[in-house]
């Protein structure tokens, strides 16, 4: 029986492949900071985004991430 605090999640097959391969890319990266699994990589990978987010919406308000081009970043300033 599952936890009560978790949930599923549902990706598309592409994309789950395209997150295991990065795992198993970086999966002694990844012990240091005790993601052992790839459950635990992708949960990370979420909690990292929303932080990211959040930070964002805090301290930069103005600023909209709008898309990258080759090693270009566009970000928008509403100010």
């Amino acid at each position: 029986m599952r936890h009560p605090d978790w949930n599923t999640l549902d990706v598309k097959r592409k994309t789950k492949i395209k997150l295991r391969e990065v795992y198993e890319r970086k999966k002694h990266q990844l012990l240091d900071r005790d993601v052992n699994t790839f459950n635990k990589f992708v949960q990370d990978l979420i909690e990292s985004a929303t932080a990211q987010d959040e930070y964002l919406r805090i301290y930069a308000p103005g600023l909209e991430y709008k898309g990258t081009s080759g090693d270009e970043l566009y970000i928008y300033g509403s100010k």
